[in-house]
């Protein structure tokens, strides 16, 4: 008896030695695939591979725009619009190359689904591609919400010290988009054993618009219905935030962590900022345009939503305006394909008066037009 309770704590030991050795192999096994993983991350692809795979997907308009700088399509005469793809849909740049006479000519880069960080890569890679600067940029901001997440092609195409950088940025999605970068890396130095998978780009049109071919049903009245309800909220709260003067401070605490942890929404706030800090570094006249909603429209609270992004992102209106489009024809419903998105007539009308109301009244353009 005395024997076995000696024993006890040597098996304990025993135990604890296996233990601790079982942590420090997962230990050194999870930090030798990082390091891998950190490697193969760090290695040199061409920019075009990584520009070329959204081809014949969702997200084609990068490819596209990437071409675009290849072709130096983009001059002191170009007039540019980033943004998603309410931004895609509603900016017909065939419409304004045919009714601005002025010599200046249109490109819509949108692209589809909303990422600031996205934008500041596609404005890097310009800045860093074409000869000459254009003549002005159009930012894109969302009536009814602000930009969540991160796109799925941002840890493609976003220079890879970006990616690093972004992590101290509080992009809580930054780990994601470096092991998205490395499976394509990955796919890189192997594609010379795989069958070829091109798209022809010849089936892309040279304007940017994109009509996603869909109108508003008979049925999508209730669905509108129960949005007009949550837009009123909403403007409720942008009200209350903007007597306050200050972002945040009429919604929970809960909601405001989710927000930063979850949602990405800080970081996605900076790199719009970054955005205007990067176009006026270059001293590249930008504008930004508050892209409408439906409800938003038919509510006229345009001036609440205006109010409310110049203090959530701090616009100097000196520098910077805030643009809301106004047309009677975007009250009715085969002006829009959904609630956000504008259908072809649609686009059309909000060009138009874009056009009219704002471009052909610049100052600036007015300026260089004449130089």
């Amino acid at each position: 008896m005395f024997v076995v309770l000696s024993l006890v704590p040597l098996l304990k030991q025993t135990e604890a030695l296996i233990m601790r050795e079982f942590f420090l192999k997962i230990l050194f096994r999870l930090s030798l695939l990082c390091a891998i993983v950190f490697l193969i991350f760090l290695v040199r692809v061409k920019k075009s591979y990584y520009f070329e795979i959204p081809q014949g997907t969702d997200h084609f308009k990068i490819t596209w725009f990437w071409e675009k700088l290849q072709h130096k399509s983009i001059d002191s005469k170009s007039i540019l619009f980033f943004g998603s793809s309410i931004c895609q849909n509603a900016i017909n740049d065939s419409l304004l190359n045919s009714i601005d006479s002025s010599g200046f000519h249109y490109l819509n880069c949108g692209v589809n689904h909303p990422c600031n960080a996205l934008t500041y890569e596609l404005i890097s890679e310009m800045l860093q591609n074409s000869d000459e600067l254009p003549a002005k940029v159009f930012l894109c901001l969302k009536a009814n919400s602000i930009n969540t997440g991160i796109h799925s092609m941002y840890g493609l195409i976003a220079d890879k010290q970006h990616i690093l950088n972004s992590i101290t940025e509080l992009n809580g999605r930054g780990p994601e988009s470096i092991i998205k970068k490395t499976s394509w890396n990955i796919n890189a130095l192997t594609q010379n054993f795989k069958f070829s998978n091109s798209v022809d780009s010849s089936i892309y049109s040279g304007f940017g618009f994109v009509d996603n071919k869909r109108i508003f049903k008979r049925g999508d009245t209730d669905f509108i219905t129960r949005d007009s309800v949550d837009i009123m909220k909403l403007m409720d709260v942008m009200a209350v935030e903007i007597k306050n003067g200050k972002i945040g401070s009429a919604i929970s605490y809960n909601l405001q962590l989710r927000q930063i942890l979850f949602e990405n929404v800080n970081f996605q706030d900076s790199m719009f900022r970054k955005c205007l800090r990067l176009l006026e570094l270059h001293s590249i006249p930008t504008d930004i345009i508050l892209y409408p909603e439906y409800n938003v429209y038919k509510a006229e609270k345009e001036e609440v939503v205006l109010e409310y992004y110049g203090l959530r992102y701090g616009i100097d209106n000196s520098k910077h305006r805030i643009i809301w489009v106004s047309s009677s024809e975007l009250l009715s419903m085969d002006s829009w394909s959904d609630l956000n998105h504008l259908s072809v007539k649609g686009s059309i009308a909000f060009s138009s008066e874009l056009f009219r109301s704002w471009i052909k009244n610049d100052d600036l353009l007015i300026k260089q037009d004449k130089n």
